[in-house]
């Protein structure tokens, strides 16, 4: 089968968009020490889900479907990037794959067969990323990557990104004994890259912590 056969472009296309997305993320880690997606919003997972759930239905089972599906995957343990681009690559791999098996048992390839191989690919997909996150998320909870935004509030850390302000920043804080790289969010102020700050609080609609240039205590300031 021919790799540029239409009936494998669903499973290439999105293996195209994670090797880019990575491309792209080594390339600015190792330009400006910020790559984007390296954050752990651990509670962007269910809360949305919680909400729905609590909004929407209306015998008040609990969990809702989405969180059956999305939990088992490490959303809200690890950061969501990995979780896509791990789902993304093991997509691609279990479509080429299936894809390959049914013509050798079919024939020619068919539009028709994506009929067969999406649905195979998306449940070895799941099952594949499941089995990645679980190797995964012990190393980064080490790390301190899989800490909840809301335990951050009190530490301190630096402004890793060009700037942090009230639309967007990414700071390195300590957890576990390890540097945490974390998007934040001010309350209006400019803090150019290498400034000091603390985690003064947690934004619930944006879900990052807030951050802020830490000042010099009394004795300090006394002492310089």
């Amino acid at each position: 089968m021919e790799l540029s056969s239409p009936i494998l472009l669903p499973f290439l296309i999105p293996a195209g968009v994670v090797v880019a997305f990575t491309t792209l993320q080594v390339t600015l880690l190792t330009l400006t020490g910020f790559a984007p997606g390296l954050e752990v919003d651990a509670d962007i997972d269910l809360d949305a889900d919680a909400d729905l759930d609590a909004d929407g239905d209306l015998d008040g089972a609990s969990p809702g479907w989405i969180e059956l599906l999305l939990t088992p995957l490490g959303v809200g343990q690890v950061p969501l990037s990995i979780v896509a681009q791990a789902f993304g690559l093991a997509w691609c791999v279990a479509g080429l794959t299936s894809s390959y098996a049914l013509t050798q048992v079919a024939g020619p390839p068919r539009a028709a067969f994506l009929l067969a191989t999406a649905p195979v690919s998306l449940l070895l997909a799941w099952a594949a990323t499941r089995k990645v996150v679980r190797l995964v998320a012990p190393l980064l909870r080490v790390s301190g990557r899989a800490e909840s935004g809301r335990d951050l509030v009190g530490r301190l850390g630096v402004v890793t990104s060009l700037r942090a302000d009230a639309e967007y920043g990414e700071v390195r804080v300590q957890v576990n004994d390890a540097p945490s790289y974390v998007y934040v969010r001010t309350r209006g102020d400019v803090l150019p890259r290498g400034t000091q700050i603390e985690v003064v609080g947690y934004d619930v609609a944006a879900h990052r912590p807030l951050v802020a240039a830490c000042t010099p205590s009394p004795s300090t300031s006394q002492g310089a």
